[in-house]
């Protein structure tokens, strides 16, 4: 004779069912990028969201994106470049306190309560959104971008190629008041030369034996370097300045600071040697300039980095021996 299971039994099995496809359905949810949209860098990172522009807007505002017409202060072009394997170009990072917590004592409240903000943010919750942002503090280039946008109208850019590079410079010399361009990415110097890395695939390369030749070298490829001429510096005032953050692209009289200021026929700053985003001060004033330091960590004094290179192709390099207070003004 069979005996019925209790009704207990069925409920309980019932109960586990639901449970399994409750978490199979957690597993399984991925916010939308609407919602990823506001979210942190630490939250949309996971997910291949990650977008430096989206920082830069949730720091500033959204109109740190665009130009606008109507805004009578002078124009500022920061583009940067999309590949940054040693993470140098953070906008922001959460705060000290959390950051060790974190690391230090896992288990706390602090660290829990953050964690669990970090899962309610990540399927759209507005309030732990808010939370999340209140722990994120402005970080190198995030407190860069916030200083400039005080004085001038401000376009943020990530770029992987030469060409968006020009692309953005001919859009951008169309509107009046056009003033200065900051390039932001990783290079290095050799033989008398440089290369600008973009992506992962491009880079900006100038040659020791033409150094005002510049070109754009897929080098994933066999394709020839192609040639980048003065068509894509067109339309510029006659105060517009380039700076140039990017390590070493003014170690030598034939860098690649050389080929730009020959090919635009305008002012270009560049460090001589290596250089981080922290070490870089901006003049507020137009002509725009930029002052590379390379601070001593011992003492509270700095050494100028900068090298200055003019349209006709003269270089002019400040004495990087001499020191001076690191709260100095240009």
């Amino acid at each position: 004779k069979k005996h019925k299971k209790p009704a207990t039994f069925k409920a309980g099995i019932i109960t586990r069912i639901a449970l399994v496809a409750l978490v199979l359905l957690a597993l399984c949810y991925t916010p939308t990028l609407a919602n990823a949209s506001n979210l942190p860098i630490f939250l949309h990172q996971p997910q291949g969201m990650y977008s430096r522009e989206m920082d830069v807007q949730s720091l500033v505002s959204p109109e740190a994106l665009q130009f606008n017409p109507m805004d009578p202060r002078p124009k500022l072009l920061y583009l940067m470049a999309e590949e940054d394997e040693e993470g140098a170009f953070a906008i922001t990072r959460t705060s000290d306190i959390v950051e060790h917590t974190l690391k230090t004592d896992p288990k706390s409240d602090l660290a829990r309560s953050f964690r669990s903000h970090q899962r309610k943010a990540a399927k759209g919750n507005q309030q732990s959104i808010n939370y999340l942002k209140s722990q994120m503090v402005d970080y190198g280039i995030g407190k860069i971008i916030k200083s400039l946008d005080e004085k001038f109208d401000l376009r943020f850019k990530v770029v992987s190629t030469a060409d968006e590079i020009c692309k953005e410079i001919a859009a951008a010399s169309k509107i009046s008041n056009f003033k200065a361009l900051i390039l932001n990415a990783h290079a290095d110097a050799h033989a008398g030369a440089n290369r600008i890395l973009l992506s992962k695939t491009q880079m900006i390369i100038n040659y020791p034996q033409k150094p005002e030749v510049l070109a754009a070298w897929n080098y994933t490829t066999t394709d020839r370097p192609i040639k980048i001429d003065e068509h894509c510096f067109s339309g510029l005032s006659s105060d517009f300045t380039f700076s140039l953050i990017a390590c070493e692209t003014g170690a030598f009289e034939t860098s690649i600071a050389y080929a730009i200021a020959k090919l635009s026929k305008r002012t270009v700053w560049a460090p001589m040697g290596k250089t981080i985003v922290e070490d870089v001060v901006f003049s507020m004033d137009i002509p725009f300039k930029s002052q590379f330091l390379r601070m001593d960590p011992n003492v509270p004094i700095a050494y100028d980095n900068t090298c200055e290179f003019l349209p006709d192709g003269f270089r002019r390099c400040a004495d990087h021996q001499r020191p001076f207070p690191r709260d100095f003004e240009l």
